[in-house]
């Protein structure tokens, strides 16, 4: 049975429970606002850490662009030279045998696509056009199993730096708010109404995974949400009861902070102590490169003149200029790209 059925306790529970989430979403801004302190600069690369990596523990997750950050990563170690030619790009290696990589200090997922893409090379006399290499890629890539096994061993290195980032503790979070959100609406603490509330619980855990992984323009999707949200509340009082029900309930339901909460819970990495400490000089090195370089504004053309710096900064968001980018890879679209397409993704940000 529900705790509210006259219109007065009606408007008291709309008020009490923005109060309640609007409490927690201040919580969860706090606490993600001091994990990216915008207050503390660090120059060098944490650890000479790989991108890839570097990327991993800024996302809390293996990104799909986790394969092209690793070979920009290698240009900017020298190890390849990347130029452009007429309307297209060369990349040459430059270390002479092309498969003696043994000797060099390398991560195993470094060697595994370096000896990849020297395989191409072999019968090109050491450099290859980036479209003749999308082409390789495409066809390929997933056929010699090169895929499974650098997601394999970078996922190992994972492990033996900073250890894994664990999201399961995202998902009880999440779920208990959102437990505890519909319990204190119900009068008996039934077993009933528990499993009504833990049916609720997992229906907006469910929905929240789904406009989580969305790439949608969120600004526009939160307001337009809120702004369904408060016409509802003025609309649903002046209908009867009879067709929609329990019309309180459905306001409860359909609570946008509590989707919100639980979309922001979903997506906060909770770190260890030891990943806590790499976090804060990753986080400042970001912060140094966006205040103290002009690399926000430099395209893929400079990527020689920056060394690793380049790799590092797409591994961290920082948006550089992607002017030649056609429509279809803007930055809100770059994540949702397969292994598959990496020659296509990369050709497509290079290309004029």
């Amino acid at each position: 049975m529900f705790v509210l059925e006259f219109d007065k306790e009606y408007y008291i529970c709309v008020v009490l429970s923005f109060i309640f989430l609007t409490i927690v979403f201040y919580l969860l801004y706090y606490f993600r606002k001091k994990q990216l302190n915008k207050n503390y600069y660090y120059r060098n690369i944490p650890n000479n850490l790989p991108a890839g990596l570097i990327n991993y523990y800024y996302k809390g997750k293996i990104s799909s662009k986790t394969m092209w950050i690793t070979l920009l990563d290698l240009i900017g170690k020298r190890y390849y030279s990347f130029k452009k030619y007429n309307n297209d790009y060369i990349l040459k290696w430059e270390k002479g045998n092309l498969f003696d990589i043994d000797k060099y200090n390398l991560y195993s997922f470094e060697k595994t696509l370096i000896k990849f893409i020297n395989s191409i090379l072999i019968n090109r006399g050491g450099q290859i056009y980036l479209k003749e290499l999308e082409k390789e890629f495409i066809s390929n890539f997933n056929i010699s199993n090169v895929s499974e096994k650098f997601y394999e061993q970078f996922q190992n290195e994972i492990k033996k730096s900073y250890g894994q980032i664990y999201k399961y503790s995202n998902y009880v979070y999440a779920f208990l708010l959102s437990f505890i959100y519909f319990s204190i609406y119900f009068i008996d603490p039934s077993f009933f109404n528990f499993i009504i509330a833990v049916f609720y619980s997992i229906i907006i855990l469910g929905l929240s995974l789904v406009i989580s992984n969305l790439k949608l323009n969120k600004k526009w999707v939160r307001g337009s949400i809120i702004f369904i949200y408060f016409l509802l509340i003025l609309l649903i009082p002046l209908l009867p009861t009879f067709i929609l029900g329990d019309k309180i309930f459905i306001l409860i339901l359909c609570n946008p902070l509590l989707i919100i909460n639980t979309i922001v819970l979903l997506k906060t990495n909770f770190y260890n102590k030891k990943q806590k400490e790499l976090m804060k000089n990753i986080i400042g090195l970001k912060n140094a490169i966006e205040s103290f370089t002009n690399m926000k504004h430099r395209d893929i053309d400079y990527i020689n003149l920056y060394d690793r710096y380049y790799a590092v900064s797409v591994a961290l968001d920082v948006k550089l200029d992607y002017k030649n980018i056609g429509e279809e890879f803007d930055d809100s679209t770059l994540d949702t790209f397969d292994v598959e397409d990496f020659a296509t993704l990369l050709s497509s940000i290079l290309k004029y």
